[in-house]
């Protein structure tokens, strides 16, 4: 079982105008505040509908903007640097826990329990 690992930190939200808690302040517009994230796992194994088994994590993460000297303008922002913001926060462990999640959720997709493959079975 092999699973790809994809990011989608697309949905954000922004401040219209902030200004930093740094002297001297640094106000900006459309300063990013929180990512809506999701973390997709995609196994190489399909199902017998001949489509990958997948599963996904959620959620929101709070960005620190007290200081932005380092300010990225948001019509430069992109999906891999929105990711990398989010992992940053998050941390290893947290990604790692949401991995193995992903996977025990795939797994139990691939080798359901009774009561899923009679439900899988009286469905088709």
């Amino acid at each position: 079982m092999a699973i790809t690992y994809n990011w989608d930190c697309r949905n954000v939200e922004v401040y219209a105008s902030h200004t930093d808690l740094q002297q001297p302040a640094n106000t900006r517009s459309n300063v990013i505040f929180n990512v809506y994230w999701s973390l997709e796992g995609v196994d190489s194994e399909k199902d017998s509908f001949n489509l990958p088994y997948t599963a996904q994590k959620q959620g929101i993460c709070e960005l620190n903007i007290d200081n932005l000297s380092n300010f990225t303008s948001l019509s430069d922002v992109t999906n891999l640097q929105c990711s990398t913001w989010v992992q940053n926060v998050l941390g290893s462990s947290e990604i790692i826990a949401l991995k193995d999640d992903i996977a025990k959720q795939i797994n139990s997709a691939k080798n359901p329990e009774g009561d899923q493959i009679m439900s899988e079975i009286l469905n088709s």
